[in-house]
């Protein structure tokens, strides 16, 4: 973030020093004289994008100290460990400005939800390209190995298999999760009934939502979701390529910031077999009663 600190972000503040007449009112909220701070911290616009970030800021707000703010930022990150979303700031930010532009320039306001999930994918494409080759291959090994049978996560995550199962010409189809710890031990397995979808692929992410809702409600912190649809995972990881899908992405993005970890993988259907029994025994045995067990 070096064009912080040189002052770099055209905001009208900044053109004004430079001799250029312009309003210096912010454009988005219409209250304030438009500063970097304000822009990044203290508009209502930034702050709504902070809080749908779940980014934590002090109890009376942040200041309006472009300083003491990008240092409260920076002290975050060094501890990302207790603040799971630090090493996203980046993306963040950069959206929240390339978003005052596209509302000045473009005319073009999109919703929140979707700025936040852009700002994720732009982040992990960074921390993607700036990773060791070495530890990109370890880290790609486990999602090429495809295992014909369950192979288990590193230890401290939890890897819960999930799977729709979809029948076009039932009013209701069958889905099943079971979370397993790096020893194998089944920690927790559940199944639930769902109304009709569309189509098959409709069907694994609502069951990828509500798997990662549950999980998020049992306090797990790293995880990872194996499914053996390929066209699930793909849409997941790979929003933009499946538009028709977003309502069903945007919220899977959401849930994911809840975790300090949270990974996606295909898995053979081999590899999921248990789960894709627990699911099946939905419309197979009428079993349309909620459970976790």
């Amino acid at each position: 973030m070096v064009f912080l600190d040189y002052g770099a972000l055209a905001v009208s503040d900044r053109l004004r020093t430079r001799a250029i007449n312009v309003d210096s009112t912010c454009n988005l909220c219409r209250q304030n004289a438009e500063t970097i701070c304000h822009v990044l911290f203290n508009c209502m616009v930034a702050q709504d994008l902070l809080s749908l970030a779940n980014i934590p800021s002090p109890p009376s707000g942040f200041g309006v100290s472009l300083e003491d703010n990008m240092d409260l930022i920076f002290k975050l990150m060094e501890y990302s460990t207790v603040h799971p979303y630090a090493k996203w700031y980046h993306g963040i930010f950069w959206n929240i400005w390339k978003n005052r532009n596209a509302v000045l320039y473009a005319h073009k306001q999109e919703a929140h939800s979707l700025i936040i999930q852009r700002a994720l994918e732009d982040a992990r494409t960074w921390h993607e390209v700036n990773k060791s080759s070495t530890q990109e291959g370890r880290n790609m090994s486990r999602l090429n190995l495809m295992c014909n049978k369950w192979c288990p996560p590193s230890i401290g995550t939890v890897e819960c298999n999930v799977h729709a199962n979809w029948r076009k010409e039932l009013w209701h189809h069958g889905g099943g999760w079971i979370a397993r710890d790096h020893l194998g031990s089944v920690l927790f397995h559940a199944i639930d009934a769902f109304t009709s979808s569309p189509d098959r692929l409709i069907a694994e992410l609502r069951c990828i939502i509500w798997s990662l809702q549950s999980l998020k409600d049992l306090h797990l912190s790293k995880v990872s979701i194996a499914s053996d649809m390929i066209g699930a995972i793909d849409a997941i990881t790979k929003p933009v390529e499946w538009p028709r899908y977003r309502v069903f992405t945007s919220q899977i993005a959401q849930l994911w910031l809840s975790f300090e970890s949270c990974e996606f993988e295909l898995e053979k259907s081999s590899a999921n077999s248990i789960v894709r029994d627990i699911s099946s025994s939905v419309t197979r045995y009428g079993l349309f009663q909620f459970y976790m067990a």
